[in-house]
């Protein structure tokens, strides 16, 4: 089974040097729906690890809402992140994206 991909996905190196990500996914259960993760990833020793995220959830009748919270796991197997493709809408492999479930 073929891994599901972003539809857009944008980084942004903070002052600090963490990063911002955005990533917009088609929903799991409505391909129509989109939802929305943002989240600042922050390298901690030789791994980097998401210490805050928030996920919305747009339906395809464009109604938001907030998906409820999950835990922050360290996510070893990323490496440092890149800047997201905005012409193409994929992220590149090193961004450490992670994917959060809809509803």
């Amino acid at each position: 089974m073929e891994a599901r991909r972003p539809k857009a996905s944008f980084s942004a190196k903070l002052p600090n040097d963490d990063y911002l990500n955005v990533s917009v996914w088609p929903g799991k259960t409505d391909p129509a729906a989109d939802q929305l993760t943002i989240q600042v990833r922050h390298l901690s020793g030789d791994q980097w690890e998401t210490i805050a995220r928030i996920a919305l959830y747009r339906t395809r009748e464009g109604e938001y809402r907030q998906l409820p919270e999950r835990s922050l796991p360290v996510d070893a197997k990323r490496a440092e992140p890149g800047l997201g493709e905005e012409a193409t809408g994929t992220a590149p492999k090193e961004s450490p994206l992670e994917e959060v479930d809809d509803v």
